[in-house]
């Protein structure tokens, strides 16, 4: 698997990760929600919203896999 945190927007972190990832592999980043919110109806992206206490803004885990 790879993981990162909000380097930049998820289409762009994908990218960079989708060459040392490999096939079965597992992308995993922290968004923004809002940030991410587009991709809620992409079937190759899971997505698991959260708050964090004494925040308001809302967060998400995001994963996709490497076919």
């Amino acid at each position: 698997f790879i993981s990162c945190r909000a380097l930049s927007t998820f289409e762009n972190d994908w990218e960079r990760a989708q060459p040392a990832l490999k096939k079965g592999g597992l992308f995993v980043t922290l968004k923004s929600f809002n940030s991410i919110s587009h991709l809620e109806n992409d079937p190759a992206v899971n997505i698991w919203k959260y708050k964090l206490p004494n925040e308001e803004q809302d967060y998400a885990l995001v994963t996709r896999g490497n076919k």
